[in-house]
């Protein structure tokens, strides 16, 4: 288990940062090391010497100090660790780095020197800046740099984690609200076939064979996350010839369906809710009565509208209002602010235009 986070910390993006990083620490004195000889090979191993010091306090601490302390609560352990760490660092590289040249005495003159009494030799210059108080820099640096990776790294992490969670909870609403609009459908199906039943026998054998093709499309087809339009088209086709069949002819119900529908693919079950909605509370056997439902396209967007009359009996002796409310979480759940959906009534109708792209 070990040896497979070991390899997944090594290839991923951390590991190829902190990868090139040590390269290029490595690579430095190589490429600034020249001198009027070749390359100062004394200078260039004694620069890798303490980079390997500083290697192994970097492994040290992004193994240990960063998982079993930062990462865990415990900071001021985790800070005074570092701090220990780098001091020890510090005077590893004290204690083998090599001692200054001694400056040679005021007074000393070259045997073969031609200078006089005055003359004062210039001692060899040392470095800059010693050994250790480099390391102690470069320490400090290395180690910020490796504690501020590692935790943009986990912030990476735990905001790709939340996404998929998110993306899991929304595919779980969805299929939670899809389990609903079925029964829902069935329900009021079932009820159409009830009536027809006492009205006439032979239509109502042909609703039921209508209704097993519309369950088919409930219980296979719209199992996808994408269906084709013509599919969901036909679905709503036979739906709207299901209810003709229970209404009389002198209720108007129009379908307008264009001729050519583009081959692309949406969610399924997008548009029944609001159809279930017109049947339910638009029919009114006592009072002239009217669904028109339309498709259209336009460029990118797939139009749907449906208008109903509205009849205030039918809306208080139903209850309704659960498939339509479906239908808007589940549009806002797939399309966000990419979709359109305008909802209109007064006291004799009620119209609904809906634009999805597509």
């Amino acid at each position: 288990k070990m040896k497979k986070i070991f390899l997944k910390k090594i290839f991923s993006i951390e590991g190829t940062v902190l990868a090139f990083v040590w390269i290029l620490l490595f690579s430095i004195p190589l490429l600034f090391g020249f001198a009027s000889n070749g390359i100062n090979w004394d200078q260039v191993f004694r620069i890798w010497k303490e980079n390997a010091f500083l290697l192994g306090a970097f492994l040290i601490h992004h193994y240990i100090l960063l998982p079993k302390y930062f990462f865990s609560g415990k900071k001021v352990l985790y800070f005074a660790s570092a701090i220990v760490l780098v001091i020890a660092l510090c005077g590893i590289v004290y204690l083998t780095s090599h001692p200054m040249q001694a400056m040679v005495p005021v007074n000393t003159i070259p045997p073969d020197s031609s200078f006089g009494p005055g003359y004062r030799p210039r001692p060899k210059p040392g470095p800059m800046i010693p050994s250790f108080a480099n390391m102690l820099i470069m320490s400090v640096l290395i180690l910020g740099f490796d504690t501020g990776l590692a935790i943009s790294m986990r912030w990476v992490d735990t905001k790709q984690k939340q996404t998929e969670l998110e993306k899991e909870n929304t595919k779980n609403k969805l299929a939670f609200l899809r389990t609903q609009i079925s029964p829902h459908f069935f329900l009021n199906t079932l009820n159409n076939i009830h009536v027809l039943i006492d009205v006439d026998t032979e239509e109502a054998k042909t609703a039921v064979i209508k209704l097993s093709r519309l369950m088919s499309y409930l219980l296979y087809d719209s199992q996808g996350e994408k269906i084709a339009l013509s599919k969901e088209i036909t679905f709503v086709e036979n739906y709207v010839e299901l209810m003709r069949l229970r209404y009389p002819e002198k209720v108007d119900i129009i379908l307008d369906i264009p001729d050519n529908l583009p081959p692309v693919d949406l969610p399924p079950l997008l548009f029944i809710s609001f159809i279930e909605n017109a049947f339910k509370h638009g029919i009114s056997y006592q009072n002239e009565s009217f669904i028109h439902i339309r498709f259209a396209i336009e460029k990118q967007t797939l139009w749907f509208s449906i208008k109903n009359s509205k009849h205030k009996a039918a809306c208080e002796k139903e209850k309704g209002g659960i498939g339509i409310e479906n239908s808007k979480n589940r549009l806002a759940l797939l399309y966000g602010d990419k979709h359109i959906l305008h909802i209109t009534e007064n006291e004799n109708q009620y119209d609904i235009k809906m634009g999805i792209p597509i």
